[in-house]
């Protein structure tokens, strides 16, 4: 992982695959039960055996929450606006496409990851074994 932009946009990845996995049982005419065996998960009705996905495509529908999803859509496109872009194609002038933070060197270095990319990270600071502490926002000398 290079940074903290790849860092949230896979967290991002792997919490809409989480919710997006959840589902739920509507109106299923008879009796069954989730099995797990050698061979994997499946669902058990009476002496049939049905595989997961063709039983969820028949009677399964989404249980993922809007909001959670709604929430992901927004802190995904922050992460879109908020890139990395180099002045001149300079690898010491890094900065923000969006805010233009960080085109100019200073004492303290480049600013990008701008501080909003590194506010959307906070979240994860103190719970994530990949995060860095030079992240953290409050390191932004802004």
């Amino acid at each position: 992982m290079t940074g903290l932009h790849e860092f949230l946009a896979a967290r991002y990845r792997e919490a809409r695959a989480r919710e997006e996995s959840k589902w739920t049982v509507r109106d299923c005419p008879f009796e069954w039960e989730w099995r797990l065996d050698q061979n994997g998960e499946y669902v058990q009705a009476g002496r049939v055996r049905i595989e997961v996905k063709a039983f969820v495509e028949q009677y399964g529908e989404s249980a993922a929450d809007p909001a959670v999803l709604a929430d992901l859509d927004a802190k995904e496109a922050l992460l879109a606006l908020h890139v990395p872009d180099s002045w001149n194609g300079a690898s010491s002038h890094v900065g923000c496409k969006e805010c233009g933070q960080g085109y100019e060197v200073h004492d303290w270095g480049p600013k990008y990851p701008c501080r909003t990319v590194r506010l959307l990270g906070m979240p994860y600071a103190d719970h994530h074994p990949d995060y860095r502490a030079e992240w953290r926002a409050e390191q932004d000398p802004s």
